[in-house]
């Protein structure tokens, strides 16, 4: 079993009505394979045309501040973040987050418990709305089918940390 870290977002009853709004406003499409089946996804939009993203890192920075603090790091950066809603019979398979050290998830909407991640190695995750989940990468979740006539919105996010310093540009593969 490995550890996972579970956070409250401070202020989370004040921006969860905003951050839903702005979901609203940004691109996103519907999900129907066999893999994975939402109401709404905004995966593949670059994160720079998501609403809410500045919304969510100014938020969320104090925890990702103490994960680092928590890991001697000297500081995190998220590779990737994106908004799923789950509607009755929605649901996401079995999966990993590759090519980062964490992934996160934000239950922005979670009307019931059961609508709680379930990881392979670990039955009973308690969490709730308002709060953060963040686990290894690498590790086995899955959303379940909502058997629920409510919404669940979650906001997550792939993340690494760093213990010595900032790699150049050059190294990360941006462009000047």
């Amino acid at each position: 079993m490995y550890r996972k870290f579970i956070d409250k977002v401070k202020n989370h009853k004040k921006i969860k009505d905003k951050l839903l709004n702005l979901i609203d406003k940004s691109p996103s499409g519907k999900i129907n394979s066999f893999f994975e089946k939402t109401e709404k996804s905004d995966f593949d939009i670059k994160m720079k045309d998501k609403t809410y993203v500045n919304e969510v890192v100014s938020n969320i920075a104090p925890i990702m501040n103490n994960l680092a603090r928590k890991l001697n790091a000297k500081h995190w950066e998220i590779h990737h973040m994106w908004c799923q809603s789950y509607l009755k019979g929605h649901y996401h398979k079995w999966h990993t987050h590759p090519m980062s050290h964490f992934a996160h998830i934000y239950y922005l909407d979670l009307p019931e418990k059961n609508m709680i991640t379930e990881f392979k190695d670990e039955k009973g995750v308690k969490a709730k709305e308002g709060d953060i989940i963040t686990f290894p990468a690498f590790l086995f979740h899955r959303s379940k089918p909502n058997t629920s006539k409510k919404r669940k919105t979650v906001i997550s996010f792939n993340s690494s940390i760093f213990w010595y310093h900032k790699y150049p540009d050059w190294l990360r593969g941006e462009k000047k």
